[in-house]
């Protein structure tokens, strides 16, 4: 058994860092989604719906 826990930390460290850095060079504006640049709100809302019923807590 291997324990993630640390690498992932690791990564999402670096992911908000890098999403910190973009929101500071772009003046705070998000990038668009067809940018590349994530997913929409009702994406996201289906997403932690579907996270929430997973896990009982909905």
């Amino acid at each position: 058994m291997a324990i993630y826990s640390t690498p992932c930390l690791f990564a999402a460290h670096r992911a908000m860092e890098e999403a910190m850095t973009g929101l500071r060079s772009a003046d705070g504006r998000l990038p668009a989604a067809e940018d590349g640049g994530g997913i929409g709100v009702s994406d996201a809302t289906v997403l932690l719906t579907e996270n929430l019923h997973r896990h009982g807590m909905c």
